[in-house]
């Protein structure tokens, strides 16, 4: 019977642990696409909301459009100033962004001065006042928080490759020259 009572205990053991495993890897998969210092998403986590929304859009026809606000001052505060002034910074921009959105809208952190929006059932009609909305929150906090907006839209005619998409928006993450832009994309100012 010791035997018996044993084997138990470690099944009952190894049943804890394989929660506990679950567990973490759920943490691991929260943890790894959210900015630690904006609570949005990461780069990773704004790249898996882009190939979501391709994804539906290929399948559904729902359009969507991606917003890509890059804004030198934080480089510059992140540079030149110390680090609780860039990430109270930052923070405070990454609310602005956030609350002049709507719930359904995703946004994540690409880098150091640049913010993503994937905006489901957003066309070419509807992005001038999402850029405008923008503007006007982070202008309306600081005068020197002027944006640079990049748009492309996913219209609900033609079909996007999520891969073309991505393409796209690695290239304009990656800084292209001056005065150039990514084909498809619009950059109003």
């Amino acid at each position: 019977m010791h035997e018996v009572e044993q084997i138990a205990r470690l099944e009952e053991e190894l049943s804890a642990r394989r929660r506990e495993l679950g567990e973490m890897r759920l943490q691991l998969d929260v943890l790894s696409t959210i900015d630690p210092i904006t609570g949005l998403l990461n780069r990773n986590g704004i790249l898996d909301a882009v190939d979501a929304a391709a994804r539906r859009q290929i399948r559904t026809g729902e359009p969507f459009g991606l917003l890509l606000a890059t804004i030198p001052e934080l480089r510059r505060i992140r540079t030149a100033e110390p680090e609780p002034i860039y990430v109270d910074v930052v923070r405070d921009v990454a609310a602005l962004v956030t609350a002049a959105l709507r719930d359904m809208d995703r946004v994540g952190r690409v880098d150091d001065m640049t913010l993503l929006a994937v905006l489901p059932w957003v066309g070419e009609d509807g992005m001038p006042s999402v850029r405008a909305r923008l503007e006007g929150v982070l202008l309306g906090r600081d005068a020197r928080l002027e944006p640079r907006f990049t748009s492309v839209i996913a219209g609900p005619h033609g079909r996007v490759d999520p891969d073309d998409l991505l393409a796209v928006l690695i290239g304009v993450t990656i800084s292209p020259p001056a005065g150039s832009e990514p084909a498809g994309a619009s950059v109003p100012h």
